[in-house]
């Protein structure tokens, strides 16, 4: 037992005391329990030792007081203590025994209460008779459950009454044996005083002494049986209570028989992950039923039990073994020597990608290592399904995808007799200990936080602190036993802190057939040859959408097909690395490697991101040095330190960035080309405490929880607080100025409510993944959102009724958009996602096109006209030509920056950059140069010209403009502590006053000669009610918050708006008569561009109709059916002719050209 790690199981505690062997205050202390262990143990036990040592103290004080150093040496000499256990056993070990069963028995109510905290949770929008069903056998789960509970402490009460007795005969044994030798000694002393007088009379007192305590002993074993055989049957009876609970649980597997037991037994989970049978665990309950549960249609299992399809063969039914599995065991093959790996500590096996600094097309530039992520499936929700793949050229511990792709299916733990190791989607290579059930343990590398721990039932389970997943990584039932025996385990789930899970499911040969999510996503993984060669994202019949193809040659990956049928190839060296990527457009980029490995020469076609790589190690071993040219033969320097940490960058313009880290990777001190120095700080929990401005100024914050900032102290003292639940849920942001905004949230983490300070309370329903379905404003209306099985919304109708559709690609583009109105919009993308035909609502067609690495050269609007569009070989843009043909250029710096364009006209505009790239200069056509100067934090302070001429800003701390200042004019602002302008003054004139209530919204504005605008609002923020001097404006809003309609006085307007929000009639009434004064009329072409407008007066009619070109202008302009204008634009849209018939002019009017013919102007 001692040498047990199962958390339940009590460890033995040693009892004894320096004061054990004194019999006499044991028994004291010990009468008690003796008295209330039951009076049906047999009467003598357990009281013998005070009786007796009573009575010794008062006959034989000599002899008592020997026993008692007698009785302190078998409790402190081990060989005597070993000897007097073996006699009458370990009460300490049967004590620990009866502490197991209490474990047992608390584990259990725990368990109780999180069984029924899920039921509650997932079923309570469940309905339908399966629902009735599942609640009443979870009811029924809860029932057993508390039974087990009961009789695991009758087991723990059962147990301590059998301590209670073995430590009575105990106690007795060993102070009998004291006693005796304690008077043997005083009858030896007695014989020494008495010079061998009293010899005949000790020798025959010590027989008959010696012949009492032998028939006490045997008279006590005697009684010890009796109580034992009448414990017997209750021990039986209870073992057969254990045994009918057992049978009743659901998910019945072989059972532990008692408590001490440790070994692993695996439960039967045969189920398909498509089936729709209900399958419950005590651990992770929740319904899977067709009815109308809100989460999902299929079942779900424990996390840490993947499901896979039946074979019909038990896991429990045989002993494990690598024979029949050789595809699982050539697995676990390829990762020997993982461990090892790991531990060697390399921090390219320990960088996430965030710590990596690239360059190229993306080259690791520390170690020269080809990078290509991937994303293949993104399904939306408070844990988002990913499944993401990354090529690292040096990587070699890739499974499904090939031996340099790592990825998210590849996720497993390596236990090796070395240690652990955790192999990440991201490539990464942890070490860990061996550590025993539910004792977390720190990876043996440094740089990230992530712990390891372990179950009893041979699980490990990682958990990142930040992103605040746990990746579960569990024995496969399917395969027997050889998964864990093989000590590979693949992933098996991950999980966040709301108990959102993905599940990761396989067949007999361990490979991933399927990927489930507690909000109801399914993505079905085809394999074959020990490669993923299809992943199809499954709706809720089961249908699929194919969304990605694999190709292998030799193993490698060669061919990447996406859902729209666009494919991408690869090529590798005899090590596995990737030579080249072939898109669908033709695009490619070559890799060269020198004998190390690292990449030195990139190419692309067109010599777009060419590239050249230099390595250099410091002979002094403290880090290395790269260089990287790019394709305009700039050079970017980089220099790390032996954990690959970025310490300097040197851009192309001498420009230095210095950066030092904690042993975690984090900066802790930047220093910027211009010198200024920002540092930071940390809790012990790895968030951000302080950060120290370049001036001095300090931004704290304070933490209720890891990732839980309670406080943020801004660097002018105004405080904004948030309050957090216990799920770590975002309960409440309080402002600087106290305004509040509370949330309260689904189980699922997702926002359920939000009720802002003016009361206005938001109510969002979501399905199963967090996402909202239903959106309930302060005002009770309603929107309603339909989603497809990718999770993007396909219908959302709008609180009227209105409903707007949309269609996707299976690549995630917007390909269609249908409006309340029936008129669409269409989008139509390349393989490569690259928008190349819009169709807009009136059937515009804008079309695009596209050169090497998908830049945009081409752009036709729907009347014809082009612009096109030129790049350098770093994807700058260089030059934009026009429809008329002209051509605005520009130019750039070594680092990328603008240092010249040249519009049109062809003036041209220079500029220089400081050394932390801010723009210094601008020197336009006119040759004046105007110089810009900034503060330590890179704030504009002032504007120089070369004329003299300047402007000057001041800040507060927190960078909003106090003063800007002229030769000739100061203008001065003020601001509240939320930053709400409050004032603004120009010189000494009367100051613009801002008034706001306290939720911040502008209340009241006084202008510098005092007239007073007010505006008061609804809870919403709509306004409501707009006074100036005096006179209201009233607004009314329809339940979609648009204005349909104002009163002034005795004046009203009335608007009527199309779903789409065109306004198609508005009618000016006079009150109190309820006299229409004017009524107003539109239509409009769907693109939004207005046709007619007919207005009706109260004796006349004017109706004025628009002629549009395809793009929107208006070519004809037509009243009460008379052509009245006429306009030719250039195809920059600038009028080019305007036409007016003589008939209808009756006086010149001027023009914008020099002409001033009545007919026609050109222009």
């Amino acid at each position: 037992m001692s040498g047990s790690s199962n958390p339940l199981i009590a460890q033995k505690e040693d009892s004894t005391r320096s004061y054990s062997g004194v019999g006499l205050v044991e028994s004291v202390t010990g009468l008690h329990d003796a008295i209330s262990s039951g009076s049906w143990i047999e009467s003598g036990l357990g009281v013998l030792g005070v009786g007796m040592e009573v009575a010794s103290v008062v006959i034989d004080p000599i002899g008592t007081i020997a026993s008692y150093g007698v009785g302190f040496l078998i409790e402190h000499v081990r060989p005597l203590q070993e000897a007097l256990n073996w006699v009458a056993g370990d009460p300490d070990q049967i004590e620990a025994f009866a502490k197991t069963w209490d474990n047992v028995s608390q584990k259990i109510g725990e368990t109780i209460t999180e069984h029924q905290r899920a039921v509650d949770s997932d079923t309570g929008e469940w309905l339908g008779s399966t629902a009735d069903a599942y609640k009443a056998r979870a009811a029924d789960t809860s029932n057993l459950l508390a039974a087990a509970a009961k009789a695991a402490e009758s087991g723990a009460s059962a147990v301590r009454m059998a301590a209670g007795i073995v430590a009575a005969v105990r106690q007795t044994v060993r102070d009998l044996v004291a006693q005796t030798v304690g008077r043997l000694a005083a009858w030896a002393a007695e014989e020494v005083f008495s010079v061998g007088v009293a010899t005949p009379l000790v020798a025959a007192q010590a027989a008959t002494y010696v012949a009492k305590t032998l028939k006490t002993i045997s008279s006590l074993f005697r009684k010890l049986s009796s109580t034992f055989a009448k414990l017997k049957p209750l021990l039986a009876k209870l073992k057969d209570v254990f045994s009918d609970i057992r049978k009743a649980l659901p998910g019945k597997g072989k059972a532990h028989e008692t408590p001490r037991s440790t070994a692993r037994k695996s439960t039967d989970t045969a189920t398909h992950p498509t089936s729709t049978e209900t399958r419950p665990t005590s651990t992770d309950t929740h319904p899977t039923s067709t009815d109308t549960h809100p989460t999902s249609t299929k079942p779900t299992e424990t996390h840490d039990t993947p499901t896979h399809s039946d074979d019909g063969t038990h896991p429990s039914s045989h002993s494990p073994s690598t024979e029949g599995k050789p595809e699982t065991t050539q697995r676990a093959k390829n990762d020997k020597g993982v461990t090892d790996q790991a531990k060697k500590d390399n921090p390219k096996d320990t960088q996430t990608p965030k710590q990596v600094t690239d360059c190229g097309d993306p080259v690791d530039a520390a170690t020269g290592e080809f990078l290509l992520p991937a994303t293949d499936v993104e399904l939306p929700g408070v844990l988002a399904l990913v499944l993401a793949r990354r090529h690292r050229s040096s990587y070699r511990f890739g499974r499904w995808f090939g031996p340099s792709w790592s990825a998210t299916l590849d996720m497993r733990v390596v236990v090796e007799q070395s240690g652990v190791t955790f192999v990440g989607e991201d490539g990464i290579l942890l070490a860990y200990p061996h550590t025993a059930p539910d004792m977390p343990v720190r990876p043996l590398n440094h740089g990230l936080r992530w712990t390891m721990s372990r179950t009893d039932s041979g699980e490990y389970r990682v958990h990142d602190p930040d992103r605040e997943i746990t990746w579960h990584f569990a024995p496969d039932p399917v395969l027997g036993g050889v998964d864990e025996l093989l000590g590979n385990l693949a992933i098996t789930a991950i999980t966040d802190r709301h108990h959102n899970r993905i599940r990761f499911h396989y067949n007999a040969d361990g490979a991933p057939i399927e990927v489930s999510h507690s909000g109801g996503y399914r993505i079905r993984v085809d394999t074959a040859d020990g490669r993923v060669i299809g992943l199809a994202v499954l709706d809720a019949a089961g249908v699929a959408t194919m969304v990605r193809e694999f190709a292998y040659e030799s193993g490698e990956l060669t061919a990447l097909t996406n859902g729209v049928g666009a494919t991408t190839h690869f090529t590798y060296d005899s090590d596995h690395r990737m030579l080249s990527w072939t898109d669908s457009n033709g695009n490619t980029l070559l890799n060269t490697y020198d004998e190390s490995g690292r990449v030195i020469v990139q190419r692309g076609n067109s010599d777009i991101v060419n590239a050249e790589f230099d390595y250099f190690t410091f002979p002094d071993g403290t880090g290395s040095r790269t260089l990287y040219t790019d394709s305009l033969g700039n050079t970017t320097t980089f220099q790390f330190d032996t954990d690959l940490r970025l310490r300097v960058q040197i851009d192309p313009t001498g420009a230095r960035t210095l950066t030092d880290y904690d042993a975690d990777r984090r900066p802790v001190r930047v220093v910027a080309p211009d010198g200024a120095i920002t540092t930071y700080t940390y809790t012990a929990d790895g968030d951000l405490a302080v950060i120290t401005r370049p001036d001095g100024r300090q931004l704290t914050l304070e933490y209720q929880a890891h990732n839980r900032p309670s406080s943020v102290t801004e660097a002018d003292g105004t405080v904004e607080h948030r309050e957090w639940d216990a799920e770590g849920n975002l309960t409440a942001t309080i402002d600087a100025a106290g305004v509040r905004t509370e949330f309260t949230h689904h189980p699922t983490g997702a926002v359920a409510t939000i009720t802002e300070s003016t009361g206005a309370h938001t109510v969002i329903d979501v399905d199963a993944a967090g996402l909202p379905i239903r959106v309930t404003d302060p005002h009770g209306a309603l929107t309603a959102i339909d989603r497809d099985h990718f999770g993007r919304p396909v219908t959302v109708t709008d609180a009227l009724g209105a409903t707007t559709t949309y269609t996707w690609s299976a690549e995630g583009k917007l390909l269609r958009r249908t409006d309340p109105d029936g008129h669409s919009e269409v989008w139509v993308w390349d393989g490569e996602a690259n928008l190349t035909v819009h169709a807009d609502r009136n059937n515009g067609i804008t079309r695009y096109h596209y050169g090497p690495f998908d830049l945009l050269t081409q752009r036709t609007d729907p009347d014809g006209a082009t612009t096109t569009y030129d790049w350098d070989t770093e994807r700058h843009l260089i030059a934009v030509t026009n429809p008329l043909g002209q051509t605005w250029h520009y130019a750039y710096d070594p680092a990328g920056q603008l240092a010249a364009e040249t519009d049109y006209t062809g003036a041209t505009t220079n500029y220089t950059h400081d050394l932390a790239g801010r723009v210094e200069t601008v020197t336009p056509a006119t040759g004046v140069t105007r110089h810009h100067t900034y503060d330590i934090l890179g704030r504009l302070t002032a504007i120089t010209a070369d004329t003299g001429d300047w402007i000057r800003y001041t800040h507060d701390p927190v960078g909003r403009v106090l003063t800007a200042q002229t030769p000739s004019h100061t203008l001065t602002f003020t601001h509240t502590t939320t930053g709400n302008l409050a004032s603004q003054q120009l010189d000494d004139q009367p100051p613009m006053v801002y008034q706001h209530d306290p939720h911040g919204r502008r209340t009241h504005r006084t202008t510098p000669s005092g007239a007073l605008t007010t505006w008061d609002y609804d809870p919403t923020g709509r306004v409501t009610d707009l006074t100036a001097d005096g006179n209201n404006i009233h607004f009314t809003h329809d339940q979609l918050g648009r204005t349909t309609g104002w009163r002034i006085g005795n004046i009203s307007i009335d608007r009527t708006l199309t779903p789409v929000g065109h306004l198609t009639h508005q009618q000016v009434t006079a009150h109190p008569a309820n006299r229409t004064v004017r009524h107003d009329e539109f239509t409009w072409r769907p693109d939004g561009y207005p046709t007619t407008h007919t207005v009706t007066h109260e004796n006349r009619t004017t109706r004025t109709e628009y002629n549009l070109d395809p793009i929107g202008r208006v070519t004809t302009l037509t009243r009460n059916g008379i052509p009245t204008e006429q306009y030719t634009y250039d195809p920059l849209s600038n009028i080019t002719a305007a036409y007016t018939p003589p008939t209808l002019i009756h006086s010149p009017r001027p023009h914008r050209s020099g002409t001033t013919a009545n007919t026609a102007t050109t222009y």
